[in-house]
């Protein structure tokens, strides 16, 4: 495992290029889940990567109310993933998360938002090296995506307890309850662990 510790100040900035040269070289997964997000370059790295899959986890409070011209950039792109979280209120709770897991060994992750704010801000950075950390992220996010009732996403449906639903790969029947949520449509238990190896 390798870690490196960054500290933004108003007067030093926090290296975003090394970031972005990591979201740049991604060619599996890149996922960021960001409670405020406003910075376009960070955006436009993500619609440019190559990466297989671009999933982005934002909050709908800070959409609602804030700077879009990032999230537009990401809503816009083609193969680009926006999951939109919570409510309008910031009281019934937000998600909170600044983390970017990359590939299946990186993780940035910290107190600073990806935002333009944040590189006047005094925050913490890590960027850590290290597979079984970069997939508790990855499950994290996937719970989020997948498994949040608040969650939405353009072509996302939510499960339905009583219903029985076919799995959108192999067409084999399930509760709604128990299906895993892609993209796509649900996916029963098999089908979900291909889709973790897969990415």
């Amino acid at each position: 495992m390798t870690i490196q510790v960054f500290f933004n100040r108003p007067d030093q900035a926090v290296p975003i290029d090394d970031l972005l040269q990591d979201i740049e070289a991604a060619t599996q997964r890149v996922v960021l889940a960001s409670a405020w997000f406003t910075d376009y370059t960070i955006a436009q790295a993500i619609v440019e990567c190559r990466a297989t899959l671009k999933l982005t986890l934002l909050n709908k409070s800070d959409i609602q109310r804030g700077e879009r011209t990032a999230y537009k950039r990401l809503t816009e792109a083609p193969g680009v993933h926006v999951c939109v979280l919570g409510t309008d209120s910031f009281e019934d709770g937000v998600m909170h998360h600044k983390f970017c897991v990359i590939d299946r060994a990186l993780v940035w992750n910290g107190s600073f938002n990806y935002t333009l704010q944040a590189r006047r801000n005094y925050e913490t950075l890590l960027r850590i090296d290290d597979p079984a950390i970069n997939g508790q992220f990855w499950q994290e996010a996937m719970q989020l995506a997948y498994g949040n009732p608040l969650a939405m996403a353009e072509g996302m449906t939510v499960a339905v307890p009583d219903e029985v639903v076919a799995c959108c790969h192999c067409g084999c029947d399930l509760d709604g309850v128990d299906a895993h949520w892609g993209y796509d449509g649900p996916l029963c238990p098999a089908c979900t662990r291909d889709f973790y190896e897969r990415y």
